[in-house]
């Protein structure tokens, strides 16, 4: 998620709650001076501000090129190279120091939050992202590796490279990774409980969940995009509720062996197998699941084409 401040002239403030919401949904968080509140120092909040985000985005109108503030707030994300300019005319020439930058053309958009206009906005605000993101990840590693983690060609295609749908790897790898600790740790947590031995790590049981939830996560941004959607979240509402139900559905089904088990004169124990194969029900329900839901997308975008 990106981190953006807008830059308006107050003559065109709908023009800005218009765009802001559009870029929101995208799942980017937005900061403009509708969110100041009483008490507020309008130059040391703004300052702030724009030192923190990953892209300004200043609107150039026929009222904004004359604000001197606009401009002022402009030239800071010049100085840090995060300037997203937008123009609402064609035949509008920016301030003098910003004519030379390429501003997005809006004049066209009607407003829609998904639209063509918004989408090569979001690729240009995501591109500044991924640029801070490795010049972070570089300042942390030793100085003389800093240039070489910076322009790695791996990084790179690991933090701009999106899926279908808009959803950059680098945050694929992250929202799997994550959701792969927390439902292992509730996995293990519950067989512990129930059992009466620790169960030992598994580099194995976590590299297939982390691979499983890869894959459905992927699967699931596929559909997004074979239905004209896009989504820059990992964890969006759909996807987290699958992965809820597949947790307990796997539980449900070892307590149910369980009582049968023990029905059947066995001896009702959660031991290390158990914690195995609830670990590896939950990999094959996510990714039938996801499977079974991108056939039948596909099904259905093919018979749309006949």
């Amino acid at each position: 998620m990106a981190r953006i401040f807008v830059s308006y002239s107050r003559d065109d403030r709908d023009k800005a709650a218009i765009l802001a919401a559009a870029i929101e949904d995208y799942g980017h968080e937005v900061w403009w001076d509708a969110h100041l509140v009483g008490g507020d120092d309008f130059r040391d909040v703004i300052e702030d501000r724009i030192s923190r985000v990953d892209a300004v985005i200043v609107l150039w109108t026929e009222s904004s090129i004359k604000k001197l503030w606009v401009k002022a707030e402009a030239m800071l994300g010049l100085e840090r190279n995060n300037l997203v300019p937008v123009r609402y005319s064609s035949d509008l020439t920016p301030p003098m120091g910003f004519e030379h930058l390429h501003a997005e053309y809006l004049g066209d958009w009607t407003g829609e939050k998904r639209a063509p206009e918004i989408d090569r906005l979001v690729v240009r605000v995501d591109g500044l992202k991924s640029a801070r993101d490795r010049e972070r990840l570089a300042n942390l590693v030793d100085p003389k590796l800093k240039a070489k983690v910076q322009n790695s060609n791996i990084l790179r295609v690991v933090m701009d490279s999106a899926l279908p749908g808009g959803m950059r790897l680098s945050r694929l790898i992250l929202g799997a990774l994550s959701t792969t600790v927390v439902l292992w740790a509730i996995l293990y947590l519950v067989n512990l409980v129930l059992g009466d031995e620790a169960h030992v790590v598994n580099a194995g049981q976590l590299l297939l969940l982390f691979a499983a939830i890869l894959i459905a996560r992927a699967l699931d941004q596929l559909v997004l995009a074979a239905k004209g959607r896009s989504s820059d979240r990992f964890f969006d509402r759909a996807f987290a509720f699958a992965c809820q139900m597949c947790v307990l559905v796997a539980l449900a089904l070892e307590l149910a062996f369980i009582i049968f088990s023990a029905a059947n004169g066995g001896q009702p124990h959660v031991n290390n197998d158990t914690f195995q194969d609830t670990v590896a029900m939950v990999v094959v329900l996510l990714v039938a699941s996801y499977s079974v839901r991108g056939l039948l997308t596909l099904g259905r975008s093919l018979s749309g084409r006949v």
